[in-house]
């Protein structure tokens, strides 16, 4: 995968700054979109899977963001300082949902509020967070009325679907072209269509909200999801300032991370908050370097601690792979090629899926399936302690839990068919292994290296980091209205 020619196709043409009446067709799409070419390219299916894939799933979806849109009243929303969008990264600690990423934040500060957008329609509770209003309301009003106007094919429909053909056909054939890729692409253009009438509609619902709300920072996980770029575009108008926290990897490979030169991009956030420095200087952020912060994870800090103090390795030795969409599908079928040639006596394996691969896994991983390797495919399975008990861990793409595994001390080892340029990087810098086949994998388990848990990835006393760095983001605030 290179995003170069990409990127300067995209600044050729100066995509990010079409606009239809406001609406930023190409930057609320550019990741998808981006995304589908390189999935074609690399033979990797890019789809996250969630449960409103069958008829009766997606019947469950809307009764249950019905359910939230009945009960979820105006009376929760009170004046705010701090104002969290994130959604999903849950996991069940001691009887209640935690977000890993923002929930220790939260509660390092009194008047907060999380805005919170499903995960494939579902929302886990009970919630370590206490205060939540659920985004169900204004989607299903947004998304509803855009329908309509597609199944109609009005007038707003038709205008913009015309617009947005006529300007990307070009560039998106080129695009193509330059990665050696035939892929159509045009039935992107019917889906931007509809969604410049819930680009209108939800700005409408978020300017109204954030007035009432009145945050003094607005703090966002995965910016790239479309309507928290709409939530941060209507942010930075209305002067409050924006941090991403960082909830994965985002390297050279990841669209919504690289640009082809530092611009103003009103959907991206003012700062990034990232795990550690290693993670500012890996991408071609449209942010100046001083934006780009280093503070850790306190979560992923706190839990590590924890666990190294009261967890032991399991009995048998635990194999841990840890899928990834759109590797998944190659790498089930190595570990269940590996679960028939181990001794069990010796190993174990646990197969830990992805949160968005949680449903229907057992459709598209039938060879693991078949070979009746164990599986944690639910929330409830903690990955930071599967990851404390086990003996190695396996890998492939560049998932965020790989750089978490390291922290423990077990060998870990990459599938170098599908890994991306980080993780091919640590391979060369013997960081980690690398395999081919189950084969391979098999003979590195029985002949493991010691790993250098002296990484570079996360930082320490992240807490203390992030609260000094939000006040002097405050403070700068401040100094430009008291100057205004």
């Amino acid at each position: 995968m290179n995003l170069d020619k990409i990127l300067e196709i995209e600044n050729r043409y100066d995509l990010n700054n079409k606009k239809i009446a406001g609406y930023p067709y190409w930057t609320l799409f550019r990741f998808l979109i981006m995304q589908r070419i390189f999935s074609v390219k690399d033979a990797v299916d890019c789809h996250h899977h969630v449960k409103q894939t069958t008829l009766f799933g997606r019947l469950c979806v809307l009764a249950q963001r019905m359910h939230v849109l009945v009960n979820n009243h105006n009376y929760q929303l009170k004046q705010s300082d701090y104002l969290f969008v994130s959604g999903g990264r849950k996991v069940m600690v001691e009887g209640t949902y935690e977000d890993t990423i923002a929930d220790r934040l939260m509660g390092a500060y009194p008047s907060t509020l999380r805005f919170e957008f499903s995960e494939g329609g579902i929302h886990y509770r009970p919630a370590y967070a206490k205060s939540i209003y659920y985004s169900d309301r204004f989607g299903l009003i947004s998304e509803g009325t855009a329908k309509v106007h597609r199944i109609l094919k009005t007038r707003k429909y038709r205008n913009a679907l015309y617009e947005i053909r006529k300007v990307l056909k070009k560039p998106l054939k080129e695009m193509c072209d330059a990665q050696g890729v035939d892929v159509d692409l045009s039935d992107f253009f019917p889906q931007m269509a509809e969604y410049a009438l819930v680009y209108y509609s939800l700005k409408r619902h978020y300017r109204s909200f954030l007035i009432k709300i009145n945050p003094k920072i607005l703090f966002v996980v995965c910016h790239y999801a479309r309507q928290r770029m709409i939530f941060t575009e209507l942010a930075k108008e209305m002067g409050i300032p924006v941090i991403e926290l960082q909830h994965g990897t985002c390297g050279v490979e990841h669209p919504a991370y690289n640009y082809y030169q530092i611009e103003e991009v009103k959907q991206f956030p003012d700062y990034f908050f990232a795990f550690s420095k290693f993670w500012t200087e890996q991408a071609r952020f449209p942010i100046p370097p001083n934006h780009r912060i280093a503070v850790g994870n306190p979560y992923g800090e706190i839990r590590t601690a924890e666990l190294k103090r009261v967890i032991t390795r399991a009995e048998p030795a635990m194999i841990l792979f840890l899928s990834q969409p759109g590797r998944g599908e190659t790498l089930s079928v190595i570990a269940a090629n590996l679960y028939e040639m181990i001794d069990r006596d010796c190993y174990q394996i646990i197969y830990k899926m992805h949160p968005s691969e949680h449903w229907g896994w057992q459709e598209r991983y039938h060879r693991m399936r078949d070979a009746g390797v164990p599986v944690a495919d639910n929330t409830n399975s903690d990955l930071y302690t599967l990851i404390a008990r086990a003996s190695f861990v396996v890998a492939s793409g560049n998932t965020t839990a790989l750089y978490e595994a390291l922290q423990f001390g077990a060998p870990c080892f990459i599938h170098l068919e599908q890994s991306m340029e980080e993780f091919k990087k640590m391979y060369e810098s013997g960081i980690v292994g690398g395999f081919h086949t189950a084969t391979d994998l098999y003979q590195l388990i029985r002949d493991p290296k010691a790993v250098d848990q002296n990484n570079d990835f996360w930082e320490k006393n992240s807490l203390l980091k992030m609260k000094d760095a939000i006040a002097q983001i405050a403070a700068t605030r401040s100094k430009n209205e008291d100057v205004n």
